[in-house]
């Protein structure tokens, strides 16, 4: 999130140089101190053979206390309709004398993701893209009941009843390799109560809530080159029945 009163501060607890994927989904939070008329997101594309392309956004007039959220990402910006170039970086801000972010495109070389979003502790989302083959888990549990049975009970009479049957599914989310401040700003993902994954079912996407239940995390050293976590989430719910598997 940006305060628009001369010095600017993105309200983001990931570092403001970040990688993006082109399927990623990225916001920007902007709350106004002071009236503005007519403001511009500045965005300007730079390409690996050093040229330079304007793609401001017009954000309109933006009201005194009124959050604004632009989405920044590949999806909703189409930042390489501009030019056949291969992008370098993406610098966006709202005037000459904010703090900027730069988007750095680095390419996704797996179908196996998790496209996390989460609440982060500054007041704005931030968004994580997990890849790597992901094992999903069954917990299930169950309240067993005994009775008596009388000496003349059929065959076919339970002496123990099951009820209350639920199911839990974890699956264990991988990082892969990113750059050490990455990494370490992911250390929000276990300080956050807010944590969506974006699902897709035949072209459609929905955000489903999740939790992240472990309780302890270990974070690769300084001196690691291969700046990775794993950690276990679920969804934000029990199961108690199966759906049809389609």
């Amino acid at each position: 999130m940006a305060a628009l009163s001369g010095n600017y501060h993105f309200l983001t607890s990931k570092p403001l140089t970040r990688n993006i994927f082109e399927i990623q989904k990225e916001w920007l939070y902007i709350l106004p101190l002071v009236d503005i008329t007519a403001a511009v997101l500045d965005i300007v594309i730079t390409y690996t053979d050093a040229t330079t392309q304007d793609a401001d956004v017009a954000l309109g007039d933006l009201t005194k206390g009124e959050v604004n959220v632009v989405d920044i990402g590949f999806p909703a910006q189409d930042y390489n309709s501009h030019q056949a170039k291969t992008i370098e970086s993406i610098a966006i801000k709202i005037d000459s004398d904010a703090e900027k972010i730069i988007l750095k495109p680095v390419d996704l070389s797996t179908d196996n993701i998790r496209h996390l979003f989460y609440m982060n502790s500054l007041g704005g989302i931030d968004s994580l893209i997990c890849i790597g083959d992901q094992q999903d888990n069954l917990e299930t549990s169950r309240l067993i009941s005994q009775k008596e049975l009388s000496i003349d009970a059929p065959l076919d009479e339970s002496e123990f009843i099951v009820s209350s049957i639920k199911a839990r599914a974890p699956f264990n989310v991988y990082t892969g390799i990113k750059p050490d401040k990455e990494i370490r700003a992911a250390k929000d993902l276990f300080l956050v109560n807010e944590i969506f994954e974006q699902i897709e079912n035949d072209g459609t996407f929905a955000m489903v809530p999740i939790i992240v239940d472990q309780k302890s995390v270990k974070f690769p050293s300084k001196n690691n080159n291969l700046k990775a976590i794993q950690f276990t989430a679920r969804p934000a719910w029990d199961e108690v029945a199966l759906d049809r598997i389609v």
